[in-house]
């Protein structure tokens, strides 16, 4: 993955298992998924070859489907891995009855040599004065600024940390968020950020990254 990753348009491929642990014979249909070949066309309608169908499974037996392909999309890319997703119908040979439906959720499959990582910077804070409130005192609000930059080659979500949060971070991309509340004794003692040190962390599907929030350069 690191040296040859995946690109938009490239056919991934994937196998199933498929295992009856009934007691009679039975038709098994996939019927949607976001591979190709993989499912069977309406009744009457002729199937793609290389779908994974099978028209009369003995008991106890199985087969494996190889032939499927998922093609990456550009949404595949950013986030470096696509979820399997399909369903499945089985039923009784000889009536044609459906027995039961399955939508099977796969684990995540990489792309990429996935790398997420993030930095988080706080501007030096900066007292939210009012008229009956001016002093530098516990009890004022005083605001920063928080910029967080995605530093790793995959796309972020649920990035958050001491009063912030972003929903999906881009490759490359920043963001800001002004962060405001009370200062505390601490605070007016120190002159300085107390989310400073702290953890914010992000998601990359099951993966989990975090990294502290440190000061912004100063210029």
């Amino acid at each position: 993955m690191a040296t040859n990753p995946y690109v938009v348009g490239e056919k991934v491929p994937y196998s199933f298992r498929v295992t009856s642990i009934g007691n009679i014979a039975q038709w098994i249909v996939p019927t949607a998924g976001n591979f190709a070949p993989f499912a069977a066309n309406p009744v009457g309608e002729p199937s793609p070859t290389g779908n994974c169908r099978y028209s009369n499974l003995p008991a106890g037996s199985a087969y494996t489907c190889a032939t499927p392909r998922h093609e990456v999309t550009s949404q595949d890319l950013a986030n470096g891995y696509f979820i399997p997703q399909t369903h499945w119908t089985i039923g009784r040979i000889g009536n044609n009855t459906v027995v039961n439906q399955y939508t099977i959720t796969g684990e995540e499959v990489d792309l990429v040599d996935r790398q997420p990582s993030f930095t988080a910077e706080a501007t030096s804070p900066a007292k939210v004065a009012t008229a009956a409130n001016a002093s530098e005192r516990a009890g004022d609000w005083m605001s920063y600024e928080v910029t967080v930059t995605n530093t790793g080659n995959v796309r972020l979500s649920d990035t958050e940390g001491p009063g912030f949060e972003f929903d999906a971070l881009e490759p490359g991309e920043s963001r800001s968020k002004t962060v405001r509340r009370l200062k505390t004794s601490l605070d007016a003692s120190e002159g300085k950020v107390q989310s400073l040190g702290k953890l914010a962390s992000a998601r990359n599907g099951e993966n989990s990254v975090q990294s502290e929030v440190m000061a912004a350069p100063s210029h």
